[in-house]
């Protein structure tokens, strides 16, 4: 609910929303740093969770359907963090620690974000432009005129 929201508050100001997926970290090694943490962590976990540690792909899937549901998805970019990591013991490499990612993980991330930006901006302006020299073929004018 409130990431549609906000998508829509930026759609109303005119402001194209980019959305990175929730990313795949250590999520099974996280431990709580004191009682009441361990308490928290445990009470969200079947609040919100039923009683599930790893729900990262649950959350993607519920945030892409979501947006698809709102015929919302061609108006966003959807940063898919699963084509840089789709498993985080197979990639901690890219991780500083369990949570965060180490330098060469920020520059591919950075990479990955920039390239489905750039994607998105050249599907969106190929298409007017290739409809507009249809147009003008089609009333017998010269492209670029």
């Amino acid at each position: 609910y409130h990431m549609l929201a906000i998508i829509e508050a930026f759609l109303l100001r005119g402001i194209v929303p980019v959305i990175v997926d929730v990313p795949e970290y250590g999520i099974e090694h996280a431990t709580a740093v004191s009682f009441i943490s361990a308490v928290k962590l445990f009470l969200f976990r079947h609040l919100y969770d039923d009683g599930k540690q790893d729900v990262i792909k649950v959350y993607r899937s519920e945030l892409k359907s979501a947006i698809s549901s709102h015929n919302l998805m061609s108006s966003v970019v959807v940063i898919d963090y699963g084509k840089f990591v789709k498993n985080y013991e197979e990639s901690k490499k890219y991780y500083a620690d369990i949570f965060h990612l180490n330098e060469e993980g920020n520059h591919r991330l950075a990479q990955l974000i920039a390239s489905t930006i750039l994607n998105k901006h050249n599907k969106l302006h190929t298409i007017p432009q290739i409809k507009s020299e249809i147009s003008r073929e089609k009333h017998g004018l010269k492209a670029g005129k």
